[in-house]
């Protein structure tokens, strides 16, 4: 949308309206903050004054960092496999954000404007694939409680609703970089990036 106005005041008021579209998406972490939203506002108000309070009001002092560990945490499973996937879905997305204008415009020698309308497809997957892939992920672990109770549905439970996630994912850039390369149909192309993007959020 950036790449339509003439004049400045245009510019402006289009990138105010893209803050509000699907930059918002590629944070990928909007829906993580929804335990915290109903009472993490009234933390932030005594937060300067902490440093006046008493050392012994202040609560134990926070562990220091250390690589030992950090590899503790990172070779408990769960936090493995969500820290590999995680990496490899930011690289691919940046991988295909980046070679997305590059493919359209020497492949098939789009300007400037269909190269920028080509990424509303990578926007709309972003915000179809986080709805969806929300309510996909509540109503599975509301079946696990239904069957198994609240007490035996841990939340390393919604790892495997990632399996399907990868592979679709990794299906979209693989078919979207065989696309790219034989020159197919740039419809074709924006439909696997679509489908590669939809997972990411």
């Amino acid at each position: 949308m950036a790449v339509l106005p003439t004049n400045f005041g245009a510019l402006v008021f289009l990138r105010i309206v893209q803050a509000f579209g699907s930059s918002a998406v590629v944070s990928m972490g909007a829906g993580n903050g929804k335990p915290y939203s109903n009472k993490g506002w009234i933390l932030w108000p005594p937060t300067p004054f902490s440093c006046l309070a008493p050392e012994s009001e202040r609560g134990p002092p926070p562990p220091k960092p250390t690589l030992k560990g950090y590899w503790r945490l990172f070779t408990y499973p769960p936090i493995g496999i969500v820290s590999v996937n995680t990496a490899i879905l930011y690289s691919s997305y940046f991988g295909i954000a980046v070679q997305l204008p590059t493919a359209l415009e020497n492949v098939y020698h789009w300007n400037s404007t269909e190269v920028g309308a080509g990424y509303v497809a990578v926007g709309i997957a972003m915000v179809v694939g986080s709805i969806a892939g929300g309510r996909w992920s509540d109503w599975r672990r509301a079946r696990m409680v239904n069957a198994l109770g609240e007490d035996k549905v841990t939340p390393e439970a919604r790892l495997r609703d990632q399996i399907g996630g990868i592979l679709l994912c990794a299906a979209g850039f693989a078919m979207f970089g065989w696309f790219v390369d034989r020159a197919i149909h740039p419809a074709a192309v924006l439909f696997s990036t679509f489908l590669g993007m939809s997972t990411l959020t």
